[in-house]
């Protein structure tokens, strides 16, 4: 136990006292430690030795239980003590860093004013070289002499106004380019819009001729369909007036058959007969008389 307290760097006060609080402990362990591993039971009836070993194991129980609360204790009593030590030491320490900062920045009052100016002249070329290169952790500003500068700043502004001008010149003639295409497009338009139209025109100009053609090949048709109409009815006039004689002596013949007297007979077969007769002639003359309707 002592060299453990040396082997973790305790003072020997420290290394005595807990060596105080823990070797009485140690010594009753110890004791009740001698021999426990020789009790071993073999028999369900060796009540004796079981309860030896109960014995033993609740006293090294309470030994142990003892240890624990002591380290505990200890524990306790050393954080309290390690929060008393932090507070003493932080009210001298309050006392003592803002006089020691003062004093610090009296002694290095040159090399503050120096740093100061450093950082200033880092901080204004910063701002005047990031107007023409976009990172100027590029270069080391801090340690660059002045001419080297001056010359950094000449060409970086040179080669940015060349850029600039050659953005502003692509960027002309991309809209110089938009406009020309826009234009040929519309021009492109229009002269659709015109040729179609033209087109529209020579189409309304062909139909209006099929039309007229048509037309004029209608009134033709219509016109020989008439001639021809009036010549067929020309030619059945003609014709009729031809027939007109002969269908009026038929019709005059049919007349003439049905108004024929037959003589009156006394027999049933010469009656017979004269009926036969009589149907005939009637039968011949509405034949004769709508043959002659025909004509």
């Amino acid at each position: 136990m002592a060299v453990v307290g040396a082997d973790n760097g305790l003072e020997q006060t420290k290394v005595e006292i807990l060596l105080s609080n823990f070797g009485q402990a140690y010594g009753k362990a110890k004791e009740l430690a001698a021999g426990a591993t020789d009790i071993v039971v073999t028999q369900e009836n060796q009540t004796t030795l079981m309860q030896e070993a109960r014995t033993k194991r609740l006293a090294l129980k309470n030994v142990r239980v003892e240890v624990e609360n002591t380290r505990k204790s200890l524990k306790e009593q050393s954080l309290r003590e390690g929060k008393a030590i932090d507070g003493m030491a932080n009210i001298i320490k309050a006392l003592i860093v803002p006089v020691e900062e003062h004093l610090e920045n009296q002694e290095k009052f040159a090399e503050i004013k120096q740093a100061e100016r450093k950082a200033a002249r880092h901080a204004e070329r910063v701002e005047k070289l990031s107007k023409y290169v976009p990172d100027v952790s590029l270069y080391s500003l801090e340690d660059m002499a002045d001419d080297t500068f001056e010359n950094l700043v000449a060409s970086s502004k040179d080669a940015f106004e060349a850029q600039e001008a050659a953005k502003a010149k692509a960027e002309a003639e991309r809209i110089a380019a938009e406009k020309a295409a826009a234009e040929e497009q519309e021009r492109t338009r229009q002269e659709n819009i015109r040729l179609k139209e033209e087109a529209d025109a020579r189409e309304a100009e062909i139909e209006a001729e099929r039309q007229k053609r048509l037309e004029l090949e209608r009134a033709e048709a219509e016109r020989v369909a008439a001639e021809a109409a009036d010549a067929a009815k020309a030619e059945e006039a003609a014709r009729r007036a031809l027939l007109a004689p002969d269908k009026d002596k038929l019709v005059a013949l049919a007349i003439s058959i049905e108004q024929l007297e037959l003589p009156h007979v006394a027999s049933q077969e010469a009656g017979k007969l004269l009926d036969e007769t009589c149907d005939f002639l009637t039968r011949i003359a509405k034949n004769l008389r709508n043959k002659a309707e025909e004509l």
